[in-house]
């Protein structure tokens, strides 16, 4: 895979290259594991025949810190 340039604007410093392309994978990954806990939660309750409404009510009312527990 070729590098992209390292070269960012001069009015836009927020860091080396490999700094911020290591922090989008670190970002990219957490949103993928959230999408996957969302779908578990999703078909788990969809398979009780909860409607969809309820399931979304449910997830995003608890905080991102707790819904693991």
């Amino acid at each position: 895979m070729t590098k992209p340039n390292n070269d960012w604007p001069s009015s836009y410093k927020v860091g080396p290259y490999d700094h911020v392309h290591a922090l989008g994978v670190i970002s990219n990954n957490y949103n993928e594991f959230d999408t996957a806990l969302y779908v578990l939660f999703v078909h788990h309750l969809e398979a009780n025949k909860v409607p969809r409404a309820i399931i979304n009510l449910f997830y995003y009312s608890v905080s991102e810190s707790r819904r693991l527990d």
